[in-house]
């Protein structure tokens, strides 16, 4: 886009803060209002016009928050029985060195700050794309386990999508089977009532190709000499060989070195059960996830970094903007998802924290 047209789109922007917002929501509506008014350069105008439809789709998902936030940790409540499942009934599938004690995972959820997802829309945009975003709402899978933490990613990746996907009627039926057997009836209807839901996965592939990872580069670069590249077996790629058109396999790395194992799960527009909702689904190891939150995060750039500028307000504009619950950039200050992603779920479950859990375990 022309130095105009962005500048315009900075000051569209900077006058939507100045109105009186209840949350990010209302912002956006008011953001899109004002550049919807906006004299665009000619050249820009398919440009602009891919962005502003991308703005119209992110409202309208935006406004089901609640809901996705309910989506979502039901959601998780049930892929943390599956966890504790796998746990307790398949050893065999953990015989690995360190992987019999057990996966040990941290699960969380958020939904993508507004600027962020902004950006990305904008990038799309300028490459007349259409501005489609699958990550707004996500969950992921941290594997905390020192050893194999690839191996026991992808059998976590593959038993949660069997099972709420369906795609392995045999440990579908197993999963609810262990349900009906160890937990009270509160429990089996919350987790039977989202096994209802006929999630899908939707095709998805990379675009850059894994041939341009090179190893041997990272002895290279001091600052990366402590990060571990940990990369995929053949065992590895087996056990999500059912998957391949479904996922956007980073554990091969990216040249940045980013790993990842990224799925986005959906609910068919059919569906009584919030149609054509979309949800991303991530996986990493421990180390994966350091690296992509604290090295990457901090080194990203490229056209998107270019937007930040005209999207970034001085300290002047802070003060006089009427956003409710945003007083700066920090995480304390910015309550609403801004510019930080808002979490809505965070837990660590493994088999130790489940031992001696009985608070929804049938009394014997």
């Amino acid at each position: 886009m022309k130095k105009e047209t962005l500048e315009k789109i900075r000051e569209a922007f900077v006058k939507a803060t100045q109105v009186p917002c209840r949350d990010n929501l209302e912002l956006e509506r008011c953001f899109l209002e004002l550049l919807s008014q906006a004299k665009t350069p000619e050249e820009d105008i398919p440009r602009m016009d891919f962005f502003l439809s991308g703005l119209r789709s992110s409202i309208s998902s935006r406004e089901q928050t609640m809901d996705y936030i309910e989506l979502c940790t039901d959601i998780m409540y049930v892929t943390v029985h599956i966890i504790i499942w796998i746990n307790e009934k398949h050893s065999e599938w953990l015989e690995r060195k360190d992987a019999g004690e057990g996966i040990d995972a941290i699960v969380f959820s958020r939904c993508k700050a507004l600027i962020s997802e902004m950006l990305k829309m904008l990038e799309k945009a300028d490459n007349l794309v259409p501005p489609i975003i699958d990550d707004l709402f996500g969950i992921r899978y941290v594997i905390s386990n020192p050893e194999n933490g690839i191996f026991l990613a992808c059998i976590l990746a593959q038993k949660i999508f069997n099972v709420l996907c369906c795609y392995s009627r045999k440990d579908r039926a197993d999963f609810i089977e262990f349900i009906k057997e160890n937990f009270n009836m509160s429990t089996q209807e919350r987790i039977f009532r989202v096994l209802e839901i006929p999630f899908q996965l939707k095709e998805i592939r990379r675009t850059d190709s894994p041939d341009a990872f090179d190893l041997s580069k990272i002895k290279d670069w001091p600052k990366l000499l402590k990060y571990k590249v940990e990369l995929p077996t053949d065992e590895d790629r087996k056990i999500l060989e059912n998957f391949v058109d479904f996922m956007k396999f980073y554990f091969d790395p990216k040249s940045n070195l980013y790993q990842s194992l990224h799925f986005v799960l959906v609910i068919p527009s059919s569906s009584e059960d919030m149609p054509g909702a979309k949800i991303e689904i991530q996986f990493r190891t421990e180390n994966m996830d350091y690296y992509a939150n604290n090295i990457i995060a901090k080194s990203h750039k490229g056209k998107v970094a270019q937007y930040k500028k005209y999207f970034r307000l001085t300290l002047l504009e802070i003060a006089t903007s009427k956003i409710r619950a945003f007083f700066g950039y920090s995480v304390e200050n910015d309550l609403d998802g801004i510019y930080n992603p808002k979490k809505f779920y965070n837990r660590r479950i493994n088999s130790q924290s489940f031992a001696k859990a009985f608070y929804n375990r049938k009394k014997n």
